[in-house]
């Protein structure tokens, strides 16, 4: 007697599969997605710091000022969102602004999806690095993303002496500190 068998799937067995993946996704899409915006606030935090250590080591080889600001245009500083876009160039007027033998170093564009602010700087929207590879006041640039709030910002300290240190927390709440020793504020 001959018999052939059929090979498939049952109906439970396929309801139980959907079932299966339906669970594993649930878990792993949100997990996902806090995975992805973890890794653009150091991507961006990575970014600056960059940008921060050349314009430093710009001022001291050139022996010139050396200036980062907002840019929305690529060209001016126009803005203390840094999100949107920043300049590094050298400022040897002081004046905060590209003109006569000032020249342009660094054009980063819109980073997206973070917000990169500035905070207790005696100007917020500019950083200007001394020939000494130094600023005029201590400060902090934070990085966080749109939704989450300070619980997940990152934040780079500065110092006088123009020394870029990750900002820690020092008051146990979950949250970094700036220079001042404040918890981080997100816009």
């Amino acid at each position: 007697m001959n018999m052939k068998t059929k090979s498939g799937f049952t109906l439970v067995e396929l309801l139980i599969s959907v079932a299966l993946i339906a669970i594993i996704t649930t878990y792993a899409i949100p997990n996902y997605r806090d995975f992805v915006r973890n890794n653009k606030i150091i991507s961006s935090t990575n970014d600056f710091v960059s940008t921060l250590n050349i314009a430093r080591a710009e001022a001291a080889k050139r022996k010139v000022t050396v200036s980062i600001c907002g840019s929305t245009d690529a060209a001016t500083c126009n803005t203390n969102k840094f999100e949107d876009g920043w300049i590094v160039f050298t400022d040897v007027n002081f004046d905060g602004a590209i003109n006569g033998a000032d020249e342009l170093l660094i054009v980063q564009s819109d980073i997206g999806s973070v917000f990169v602010r500035g905070v207790s700087f005696s100007n917020n929207a500019i950083v200007k690095y001394s020939s000494r590879g130094t600023i005029d006041s201590t400060g902090s640039f934070v990085v966080c993303d749109e939704k989450r709030g300070p619980k997940f910002a990152k934040a780079m300290n500065i110092n006088v002496t123009g020394r870029i240190r990750a900002a820690t927390d020092d008051t146990g709440t979950g949250i970094v500190n700036d220079v001042d020793g404040s918890d981080v504020v997100c816009p």
